[in-house]
């Protein structure tokens, strides 16, 4: 995760916003209403108009809640990984995921990319801990997710 974290920051404000970018800070900035405009994104125009309203609004503060997904999603590959081929292959799993830079390029835009990442990721472990292990939570999290 610090990995992750590390390399989704690198010159993380160095660029302006894109066109795609700036949508997202207004859809983000626009409340409820405009958070459901684009019903696909919901969530995440939701918990970036929550990271904008608390951290600020430049390209820093839009772009770090996908570098927070992008951290978040290698530990869940990790998890993943390791628990269907074992420890080396989560290992190399994560170190690939960290360092494929299309997912850096998608880590470091004010889109919902990795988020969309994380819950698939989410969903397909928490799939298989319900296979595995059953529970109430486990199933929770793939309805959620």
């Amino acid at each position: 995760m610090s990995l992750a974290a590390a390399l989704g920051s690198q010159r993380l404000a160095a660029e302006s916003l894109w066109v795609d970018e700036a949508a997202s800070a207004g859809f983000a900035l626009g409340g409820p209403g405009a958070w459901v405009a684009d019903h696909n994104m919901a969530l995440y125009y939701m918990l970036l108009g929550a990271c904008v309203r608390l951290f600020g609004y430049g390209e820093l503060a839009l772009r770090a809640l996908s570098v927070a997904c992008f951290a978040a999603s290698a530990l869940v590959l990790y998890r993943l990984a390791e628990s269907s081929f074992g420890e080396q292959a989560a290992r190399v799993a994560s170190a690939l995921h960290v360092t494929n830079p299309f997912m850096l390029q998608h880590a470091q835009e004010a889109r919902g990319y990795m988020l969309a990442v994380l819950l698939v990721l989410m969903g397909q472990l928490a799939l298989l801990r319900v296979v595995e292990r059953g529970g109430v939570r486990w199933v929770a999290l793939y309805a959620v997710s």
